[in-house]
């Protein structure tokens, strides 16, 4: 597997060329200090990716654009339009976030649909 940030918590080599791995590997097997370096950066890297942090930071945009679809003062026409695009999006099993962006896209173009609708 390719490091996240090469040079930084990993080697890269070239694909298919096992002289290049074996040179790396080599490279790595006579600098302990720069493995365990490699590593120290690879952990801090995971704790940014943190189930709890990522988690929260969903929430926060999910609230983010909960507040933001709440703050629009909606016609019964954009109601209507916003609603069956979240049903079609559920149909299909399209994430609450991408639910959201589609929903906010719909009503940034809504005249579209109003005309279309009327």
């Amino acid at each position: 597997m390719a490091p996240d940030r090469p040079g930084r918590n990993g080697r890269l080599f070239r694909p298919g060329d096992p002289a290049d791995l074996a040179a790396q590997l080599d490279a790595l097997a006579a600098a302990p200090e720069r493995l365990r370096d490699l590593g120290r950066q690879s952990r801090a890297i995971t704790r940014q990716h943190d189930r709890r942090l990522t988690v929260s930071r969903y929430e926060a945009l999910h609230e983010a654009l909960v507040g933001a679809i709440f703050e629009i003062q909606f016609t019964y026409i954009q109601v209507v339009v916003l609603g069956a695009v979240c049903v079609w999006c559920a149909a299909y099993g399209i994430s609450l976030i991408a639910r959201f962006a589609i929903a906010l896209w719909v009503w940034v173009h809504h005249d579209r649909y109003e005309r279309v609708l009327a």
